[in-house]
This record gives C-alpha cells, sequence and structure tokens, in this order.
C-alpha cells in the first residue's frame, strides 16, 4: 500500500488530509478481493487505479490553485477592472451622441499626431540606412563674410586630408550632368565623379559587380556604378549589365556594377565615375568645385572635429591670406545635411498638431466634466452603497482611457489614409528620397502612448471633482444641486475654454497670415507675360557640335520647325530663362571708368532675336536684338533697368561700352535697356541683368520659349519629335509651363498654408464644439434659475445677456492670451512670410472677430431657447 500512498501525493495536501486515509482503506479491500480473482484482475486494477489518480490529481490541483488565485488581490483586480470596461461599455451605448463626439474628437487629434509624426520619424529620426551614420559627414567651406556655404577647393581638400586628425576617411565628389544614348530616347542625367573611398565613407557596396578602386581612378579608367533606378528603368533591371557598355556624351563607358536600392547619395545621382585628384589639381589656386563627405573616427565628436577645421583654416589664412582669409571648414551631420531643407517645416508641424491634440483634451475634459455632473445621482449611490473613493474614480478612468483606446484605433486608421495623402500633397523638391515614408512601428507606440496620455489628462479632471463630492449630497441633490457648484470648478471650466480658444486663435492666426502672405506672394509681377508659355531645355552633345556653325545650324532649324507648328505664336531661346533654376554671373569692366573698389558683377545670359517681345518684357530705351546683330556678330548688349540704375544712375545708357573679358580689347555696346525680371523666386527682387545675341555667342545648351494661343496639350510631344527628326541624341527635359515652373517656387509655402488652414479649421471646429457644450450644460445646469428670472419679470435679452456673458468671459480671456502667444511664437513663421509681419494687426484682429462670432453664436442659441421656455413648467418640474 505505500506506492498507492505514493500515488495519493499528485492530489493537494488539503485532499489528502480529508480523503486520503479512506481512499487508501477502500483500495486495500478491492485489492484483496482482486488478487483473489486472479493476477489478471489485481494487474488490471492497478492500472486503472494509477489512470484514476492521475486523472482527478491533476483536476483537483488545478481546481485548488484557481481557488486561491480568486481570493487574491489580482485576481479580484483583474475582475473589477473587467467589470468597469463592462459598465464603462453600456454606459456609452446609454450616450451614443457623447460617445460620438468624444470619439470622432479623439480620431482626429490622435490621428493628426499619428501622421505627422509617422512623417517626422522617417524624416528626422530614423537613422540613414549606413552603417554608423551617426560617423557620417558633410563638410563644406565657410564664406565668413556673409556664412554661406559652399564648394570646397582642391588644395584645402588635400590639407584636410593628410593632416585632420578627426577623420578616418575623406571623400570629394564632383557633380555634373551627361546625355544618355544608344538605349532608349536620349535623357540629361545626374553624374558624379567620386573618389574610390566615397563609397568606403558611406560605407555602401553595389548590389552588382564591384566598386571602383584606387587604380580605377590613377588610370581614369572608363567605369562607371549605375544606380538601381536608372538600371530597371533603362535597361529593365538586366541582370547582365555588368560589363555592358553605355553611351554618356558620346563617349562608351563600361557598366562596373549596380548600386542597391536604397542608395540614393547624392539625391537623383543615375551614374557615379572615378575621380583622380592628381598633385596638379591640388595645387593652390582659387578653384571651389568639390563636395566633400567624411567618416568620423570612433571617438571624435561632432564639436571635436569643427575644432580640427578651426585649426587647419587658421594655418591656412596665415599661409595664404590673398586666398583663404575670408574661408572656414564647416561640417554637419550627413542626416541633417539632408533634412536641413524641411526639417523646421516638420517640427513647426509637429508642434501645430500637438496643439490641436491639447485642444481636443481640453475639449473632452469639458464634455466629460459636464457628463459626469449630470450622473450625480448615479455616483452618489454607489458611494452610499459602501464603494470607496478610489473605485469610483478608477471607474471614471477607465471610461475615458477606454474612449481614448477606441478614438486611437480610430486615429491609426485615418493614419494609414492620412500619410500617402500627405505625401501626395507635399511638392517634390521637400520630399526626401533617402526613406520611405509610411505609418510604422515606432509611429503605432506613439500613438499608444498618445493614447493613454490622453485618457489620462481628459479623465483625471472630472473623476477627481466627482471624488470629492459627497455622497449624500449627491443622492438628495435635485436639478437645482450641481456637483461643481465650487467656485474653482467653475473656474476650471472657464479656464479650459481660455486655453482651447488661445492655443485655436494662435493656429488660426497663423494661417491667415501665411494665407495673406501667399496671396501678395502670387500677385507679384514677374516682368514678362507668363501665360500660354511653354520651356524645354535642351543640350547638344559635344559630338558632331563642336562647331559653332554646326550648333547654330541646328538651333535655327529648330525654331524654325517649332514655329510653324499650329498654335505657336512665337518661339525664342535663352541660356537662362527666368524661373529655369538656373544662373549665371559675370564680371565686367565699363569704359571710361576707374576701376571700382568692388567687382562689378551681373546675371549673363545669350538669347536669340525676337525674345524680349516673345516673354513681352518692355524696351525702356533703345533697341532689342535684330538679325542683323546676328549675322554681323557686333558686340552689341542689352541690359536691364537695375543693370542701367545701379552702373549708371541717371546717365544714358545706351551708348555706353563695357566688357566682360579684361584681358581682350574689344568692348561691347549697349544699344537697349529693357524691363527687370524675377529670375529665381517671386520673393527675389530683380538683379542687374546682361544679355548677349545668340550670333555673338552659341550655346550648346539653350532653354525654348514657345508662346501658344492657349494651352496646346499635344506640344511637348510635337517638340520632342521634331528633335527626334533633327538628331535623337539631343535629349528634351525640363518641359514645363512657364506657370507651372513659378508655382514650383511657392510650392513650399502653398504647401504650409495649406495644412496650417487644414489644421486651424480643425482646432477651430473642436474649440467651437466646447463652446457650444459648455454653454449648453451651464444652461442646463442653470435652467431652475433662469425660470425663476423669467417668471420675476426678467426680459428676454437680459436672460440671452446673463448667458452670453458666462461664455464671452473665458473667449476674451483667451483672446488676450492668444494675442500674448501670438506674438512670441509669430517670429518661427516670419521665414514663410512675404509682404506681412507676424505681428499684423488686421491679421490678428480678423482671427479675434472671428472667435468672438463664433462665441457669441454658440452661446445664443442655447439661452434662445432657455428664455423661449415656459417658467411655469420648469418651476414645476423642480
Amino acid at each position: 500500500m505505500r506506492l498507492y500512498r505514493l500515488l495519493l501525493l499528485l492530489f493537494p495536501a488539503a485532499f489528502r488530509r480529508r480523503f486520503g486515509d479512506d481512499m487508501a482503506d477502500a483500495f486495500e479491500d478491492r485489492w484483496r478481493t482482486a488478487r483473489r480473482e486472479s493476477s489478471a484482475a489485481a494487474v488490471g486494477l492497478w492500472f486503472g487505479t494509477i489512470a484514476d489518480i492521475v486523472t482527478h490529481g491533476v483536476a483537483e490541483r488545478r481546481a485548488a490553485s484557481l481557488a486561491r488565485r480568486r481570493h487574491s488581490g489580482r485576481y479580484l483586480m483583474l475582475q473589477q477592472i473587467a467589470q468597469d470596461v463592462r459598465y464603462a461599455v453600456r454606459t456609452f451605448r446609454r450616450r451614443p451622441g457623447f460617445t460620438a463626439v468624444a470619439l470622432v474628437t479623439l480620431a482626429l487629434g490622435i490621428g493628426a499626431n499619428t501622421a505627422i509624426f509617422s512623417v517626422v520619424h522617417a524624416v528626422l529620426i530614423r537613422d540613414l540606412p549606413y552603417p554608423e551614420a551617426d560617423r557620417i559627414v558633410r563638410v563644406y567651406e565657410m564664406y565668413q563674410r556673409n556664412r554661406n556655404r559652399g564648394p570646397v577647393n582642391p588644395f584645402t581638400f588635400d590639407r584636410w586630408e593628410r593632416e585632420s586628425p578627426s577623420f578616418e576617411r575623406l571623400a570629394a565628389f564632383v557633380a555634373r550632368r551627361a546625355t544618355l544614348t544608344g538605349s532608349g530616347n536620349a535623357e540629361r542625367l545626374r553624374v558624379y565623379d567620386v573618389m574610390p573611398s566615397f563609397f568606403d565613407v558611406l560605407g555602401v557596396r553595389p548590389a552588382l559587380g564591384r566598386p571602383f578602386d584606387d587604380a580605377d581612378a590613377r588610370t581614369n579608367a572608363r567605369v562607371l556604378l549605375m544606380s538601381h533606378r536608372i538600371w530597371t528603368s533603362r535597361f529593365g533591371a538586366d541582370p547582365g549589365i555588368v560589363g555592358r557598355t553605355v553611351v554618356l556624351e558620346g563617349e562608351p563607358w563600361i557598366v562596373g556594377g549596380v548600386m542597391p536600392p536604397a542608395f540614393d547619395y547624392p539625391q537623383e545621382a543615375a551614374f557615379w565615375r572615378p575621380l583622380h585628384l592628381s598633385p596638379a589639381d591640388r595645387e593652390l589656386g582659387r578653384r571651389w568645385y568639390l563636395g566633400v563627405i567624411g567618416r568620423l573616427k570612433p571617438d571624435v565628436s561632432l564639436a571635436r572635429a569643427q575644432g580640427s577645421l578651426d585649426l587647419a583654416a587658421e594655418h591656412l589664412a596665415r599661409a595664404h591670406p590673398e586666398t583663404f582669409d575670408d574661408r572656414n571648414g564647416w561640417l554637419i551631420g550627413l542626416h541633417d545635411d539632408l533634412v536641413s531643407e524641411i526639417g523646421d517645416g516638420l517640427r513647426v508641424l509637429q508642434a501645430i498638431v500637438v496643439i490641436v491634440l491639447l485642444i481636443a483634451c481640453a475639449n473632452l475634459a469639458n464634455l466629460l466634466l459636464a457628463a459626469t455632473t449630470a450622473r450625480r445621482r448615479e455616483l452618489g449611490i454607489r458611494l452610499s452603497a459602501g464603494a470607496g473613493r478610489w473605485r469610483v474614480v478608477r471607474q471614471l478612468l477607465t471610461e475615458s482611457l477606454l474612449l481614448a483606446s477606441a478614438g486611437g484605433a480610430l486615429g491609426v486608421t485615418g493614419a494609414y489614409w492620412g500619410v500617402p495623402l500627405l505625401v501626395r500633397l507635399a511638392p517634390e523638391a521637400i520630399q526626401p528620397t533617402f526613406t520611405e515614408i509610411g505609418v510604422s512601428l515606432p509611429a503605432l507606440a506613439f500613438t499608444l502612448a498618445v493614447s493613454a496620455l490622453c485618457g489620462l489628462v481628459f479623465g483625471s479632471v472630472p473623476a477627481l471633482v466627482a471624488s470629492r463630492a459627497e455622497a449624500i449630497d449627491l443622492v438628495r441633490g435635485g436639478a437645482g444641486t450641481r456637483l461643481d457648484a465650487g467656485r474653482s470648478l467653475r473656474t476650471l471650466r472657464s479656464g479650459l475654454i481660455a486655453g482651447e480658444v488661445a492655443l485655436a486663435f494662435v493656429l488660426l492666426a497663423g494661417a491667415l497670415l501665411l494665407i495673406t502672405s501667399v496671396i501678395r506672394l502670387t500677385s507679384q509681377d514677374p516682368g514678362f507675360a507668363k501665360d500660354h508659355l511653354v520651356t524645354a531645355e535642351l543640350t547638344l552633345p559635344q559630338d558632331p557640335y563642336a562647331a559653332i556653325d554646326a550648333r547654330r545650324a541646328f538651333w535655327n532649324g529648330l525654331m524654325a520647325r517649332v514655329q510653324s507648328l499650329p498654335g505657336v505664336t512665337a518661339v525664342a531661346a535663352s541660356t537662362a530663362l527666368p524661373f529655369s533654376n538656373w544662373e549665371s554671373q559675370s564680371g565686367f569692366q565699363i569704359h571710361g571708368r576707374a576701376d571700382s573698389p568692388e567687382p562689378l558683377v551681373a546675371s549673363v545670359r545669350t538669347v536669340t532675336p525676337g525674345y524680349f517681345e516673345m516673354m513681352s518684357i518692355p524696351v525702356r530705351a533703345g533697341r532689342t536684338f535684330v538679325e542683323a546683330d546676328v549675322r554681323a556678330g557686333d558686340s552689341v548688349v542689352v541690359v536691364n533697368d537695375v543693370f542701367a540704375r545701379r552702373f549708371f544712375g541717371d546717365a544714358q545708357a545706351v551708348g555706353r561700352h563695357l566688357r566682360t573679358n579684361p584681358r581682350s580689347d574689344r568692348w561691347m555696346t549697349v544699344v537697349g535697356v529693357v524691363g527687370s525680371t524675377r529670375h529665381v523666386a517671386l520673393d527675389r527682387e530683380p538683379v542687374a541683368e546682361l544679355y548677349w545675341p545668340y550670333g555673338q555667342n552659341v550655346p550648346a545648351t539653350f532653354i525654348l520659349a514657345v508662346r501658344t494661343r492657349g494651352d496646346a496639350p499635344g506640344l511637348p510631344a510635337a517638340l520632342r519629335g521634331m528633335v527626334d527628326d533633327l538628331d535623337p541624341r539631343v535629349p528634351v527635359q525640363s518641359i514645363a509651363t512657364m506657370t507651372d515652373l513659378i508655382d514650383g517656387t511657392t510650392a513650399r509655402r502653398r504647401f504650409h498654408r495649406t495644412l496650417l488652414a487644414l489644421f486651424a479649421s480643425l482646432a477651430g471646429v473642436l474649440a467651437s464644439v466646447g463652446i457650444y457644450g459648455v454653454v449648453t450644460f451651464a444652461v442646463s445646469q442653470r435652467w431652475r434659475e433662469l425660470g425663476i428670472r423669467s417668471a420675476l419679470g426678467a426680459r428676454p435679452a437680459a436672460v440671452t445677456a446673463l448667458v452670453m456673458q458666462q461664455v464671452l468671459t473665458p473667449v476674451c480671456a483667451g483672446l488676450v492670451l492668444g494675442w500674448v502667444l501670438g506674438l512670441q511664437v509669430g517670429g518661427v513663421l516670419e521665414a514663410e512670410l512675404f509682404g506681412v509681419a507676424p505681428t499684423d494687426a488686421a491679421t490678428l484682429s480678423a482671427a479675434s472677430a472671428v472667435f468672438l462670432g463664433v462665441a457669441a453664436l454658440a452661446s445664443y442659441l442655447p439661452a434662445r431657447r432657455a428664455r423661449r421656455s415656459d417658467p411655469l413648467q420648469i418651476l414645476r418640474a423642480e
């Protein structure tokens, strides 16, 4: 029987103490009987007994464990939380209107934050796809006089490479453009000549093939690396591309490899070719054309590396003051460099949606406070029945957290829809190419944290208020007894309204400032007729257009063909059309004038005859170019009126002589003065411009300008066809209307205006809903008082004024606070504004008028409903 006793250990100790002896005696009797019957019966009894004890023993232990858990504090806590959740769900079902408003408010606030944080995380927080990317830096030379950063002198780079102790590796690169032919239409692409160490600095290797080595660079080997984008778009992702030949600028290059899909540095690069800086290249000279990246040593900080560049700059300035006296090295993290144009805008946008979320939280805190007040009898009964104050607080917090969780889930759904829309709305110029933007796991974690925080923030105030109330007062209270009768609670509710209004006012004022700015910016006169004007850039290859006559023949033939197209009224060309993202400057001398202490510099461009007439640029004095100037090759120029005023003052500019080459004896005669044009952007003032006639300088790159009678949608295809007929090796690129080019310069401002206006409108709606809800609740709480006033003869206008005063007071306080905040944060938008100050009184007053109107309307409607009620019915109800 000892074995049976061991088997009973499978049962809990309490069970054994109670039933163990009886079970052992019963088994002993059955064992004697089975032995008398047969050995087989005895063996069967043991097998059956073992199976029975194992089954029931495990079951009894499980039941005992469950019983212990049921009596533990943790189980009771979980059970109570489950009860709170079920009760909260029933409460929400009984108040569908309140629940819907709360969920929509939260979904908008949390969804907007999730969407913007997804973009911020992808662009500003997520690391670049390079090993130890935090050690990779971009290095510039800084012009000390104007603090502008620019390219690096090869002599300076040589000093850094040989002497700087901060860098593990340095690499230089040069940006170029080249025409790809031989595989589809000719295309002008970005090509970068890079040192072999370029890919070592970034820690990237080709997906196919091999990288450059020093031998490739020293021997100027005609080998290149191809971007994944070009490999797929132009060569069909051919796996046998390595070793094949491609033609750039009419010369063959061997494909050494294909870079990975995620690699795009510098942005929009199509090919990388080996660069070797020979000793002659590194000699002292006034040449700045190198881009430089570097990888810091593991123990070197950014500040320490900057200090080493400062020391090198001091040595260079002392040794060669005529060249480096006003220059210094300046470095920035590669990630920060890539997002420098969009980082500030994204941070401001994140701050804006946080403001929207704060408004939503304040709004919901007021709504929950009103709802808690309406449930005063229920809460009083719970307290009277023995529920502790923490139990009531936990119930209310559970409801708010449940609301926040549901709102967060809806917000994530909205973010999945909103992020792609946000990316599509963003101008191409501010979209990063080094990362994919979408709702990521960090964004979901952010949403979870924000939802929990919102639940605690807007649920804590009503919960704490309810915990302070006395149960007997809540149970006895009728319509006239208020949970928030204390002055402190009324002040709190008014403070929430004032805070909502102040934050919403800041957003609305900012949106109005940006709208005013964009309207004034786009109304600027560019100095020419921009409508019905189509532009296209063409570049002739070196072979067979090395001779001027060959280039002239091509341009003449092309413009004659384009002129014959239906709907085309005029054709001209320039080396630098306005808003073409291209500018060329040259120094010059004026005949008969002593050398100026400062160099005379003007923007220069070559134009064809009829250019000024086609662009509708007015002639201020003299004449423009004619065909005789082209045929005779006379040295004549045309200047704009800014040039004439700046360099000739009140004197007559026509007939004066100047030259751009100080070593030449040939002077150019000014034959005309034309109006000035805005060349780079609408917010940039026109600069001095100098025009050369097409006959004196026939460029390889021209930008055609075609004036049409209408929109001419078929013009791009016709233009490409004409160029292919003349020479299929000539790429046609950047075909666009002048209106689109100008709009591109204002795209970032218009994008920021649109987003700020959207979020300001959302904030205004939330604030309006909050104001209306508080007024409605306040009227319902004072229903008996208003009825008594009416019964005693109060005029309806007096009742309306009483209600409106209760709301307009915190609204006006919020507007005062909003003005203070607006004046403080107005400088954030100053860089985005044009023609309007960040403290513009008219704009701030308009925003104030909007909120006063909304507050007056929101308070008038409940007040009108209250004054139209029958006071006798109100008193009978009491």
